[in-house]
């Protein structure tokens, strides 16, 4: 069983072109903020000007530990932050172009 795939009784399935759409929307927005978390810790992190080592050192390999810690935690604090100040405007229907789609596929499932 597949989230992407039509669960129908018969025996052709197809690729719900819908759910891919929502898929793509949510994996660019955790591409987003990934990328976002890897240049904000790399910069902060790695001393590009000598590299001494081929691994992360111990003080390096510290520093991005808090710092992701730290952008994980801010991420979720003002998400949260927003979801409350803003509950009303501040949906998925407002962000998430694809959400009334998204619904309306779980009404048509029942």
């Amino acid at each position: 069983m597949s989230f992407f795939v039509n669960n129908a009784n018969g025996i052709q399935h197809t690729v719900d072109p819908r759910k891919i759409e929502i898929a793509t929307t949510q994996f660019e927005a955790m591409n987003i903020t990934f990328n976002g978390m890897l240049d904000t810790c790399y910069n902060k992190c790695i001393d590009r000007e000598q590299y001494n080592e081929a691994d992360v050192t111990k003080g390096e390999g510290n520093c991005i530990k808090r710092c992701v810690s730290k952008y994980v935690y801010t991420n979720k604090y003002i998400g949260t932050y927003l979801q409350g100040k803003y509950y009303y405007t501040f949906t998925p229907k407002s962000i998430l172009k694809h959400y009334d789609l998204y619904l309306k596929s779980l009404v048509e499932k029942k």
